[in-house]
């Protein structure tokens, strides 16, 4: 979708596609909340425990806290762009199950950085941003900040922190179906400082505004990282999947 206004055109003609004289920079800045729930492998030190805390659980107790505060941009001109993106993560459980009698609660916070480009090798976007459809592949890195803490009788605190570095490649899919009602789909993988990362979103724009749109959508994260062994020992292996809502403002 697109803030530019319409040039006049006849009722009976289709909506005209940019010309080089029209391109310009067009800017996307989204603040959006992501609920994820959380799956997979956590490991610090001798501890290695599996995490299975659903979004319903997280909402459903006050102890469990799992929420993003992710703040993404975008800045475009014909069929290139540039993008990134900014993420807080909090995930937490206080009852998750191990082998034996013994519970382990675990807590992780993250903060995770997204730098990367874009090239539209299909674009039918009208001049006014209200129908066509536009294929980009992408490419760029992803930089995860990871601390994370367990607990138990049994095992005792253990607590550590990593930060790494992975590339990635995919493509999205942008469909306008009219004026006020767009489809979003992206996915990507990669690796680098991890074994495997990967992402994948779709969602939905509601546009009210020449200046802004509602995004509801839902995205799945993951990563596959291990480092050091004995003491030093850290494993995070672990995916992210939930429903996020967001707001765009277009300039």
């Amino acid at each position: 979708m697109s803030s530019a206004a319409a040039p006049p055109h006849d009722s009976d003609a289709p909506p005209p596609l940019k010309d080089d004289h029209e391109k310009k920079w067009e800017f996307r800045f989204t603040p959006y909340i992501w609920v994820p729930g959380t799956s997979g492998n956590l490991g610090i030190g001798p501890v290695n425990i599996p995490v299975d805390v659903s979004v319903g659980e997280a909402f459903g107790d006050s102890s469990d806290v799992n929420f993003a505060v992710t703040v993404a941009y975008e800045a475009r001109r014909d069929r290139f762009a540039v993008f990134g993106n900014a993420m807080y993560v909090r995930t937490s459980s206080s009852d998750l199950p191990v082998p034996g009698p013994e519970k382990v609660s675990y807590s992780q916070n993250l903060g995770i950085f997204e730098k990367g480009i874009a090239y539209a090798f299909v674009d039918t976007m009208s001049a006014d941003g209200a129908e066509g459809l536009r294929v980009s592949a992408i490419g760029g890195v992803r930089l995860w900040t990871v601390g994370a803490k367990t607990s138990s009788r049994l095992f005792g605190n253990h607590s550590g922190s990593k930060t790494w570095l992975d590339g990635f490649g995919g493509a999205t899919v942008e469909w306008d179906l009219n004026d006020w009602l767009g489809l979003y789909g992206r996915a990507d993988i990669g690796a680098g400082g991890s074994r495997l990362t990967w992402n994948a979103q779709i969602g939905v724009d509601l546009q009210f505004a020449d200046w802004g749109a509602l995004n509801l959508g839902y995205r799945w994260l993951s990563d596959d990282y291990t480092s050091g062994s004995g003491v030093d020992y850290f494993k995070y292996d672990l995916l992210m999947a939930g429903p996020y809502v967001g707001l765009s403002f277009f300039f």
